[in-house]
């Protein structure tokens, strides 16, 4: 990845709701860099640590799953709130 988005860069594109979207994406980009990092660090070794290797990665991976929950969390509930007040905006026009 040549480029980072930084949090400077998510305030400056404005993204209202989405901002919080961005922020975890963010999460998710360090920790996979991390874990890369670490395994391109590891990969010369001898295998005789598989499997202190294998929790290592069972840990991260899990970490690397709530924080792309927490980011498709945000966007349902971003979505659901437009789609009400798209909703909410149109009876308001009928009456």
């Amino acid at each position: 990845m040549k480029k980072r988005t930084t949090l400077g860069d998510l305030f400056n594109a404005q993204l209202g709701e989405n901002f919080g979207v961005g922020d975890k994406l963010r999460d998710i980009v360090a920790e996979a860099t991390s874990l890369a990092n670490w395994a391109d660090e590891k990969v010369e070794q001898d295998g005789g640590m598989a499997k202190v290797y294998a929790e290592h990665y069972s840990q991260d991976l899990r970490k690397l799953a709530k924080l792309a929950e927490k980011a498709v969390a945000l966007l349902v509930a971003n979505g659901n709130a437009q789609v009400e007040a798209e909703q909410e905006k149109a009876l308001n026009n009928i009456g």
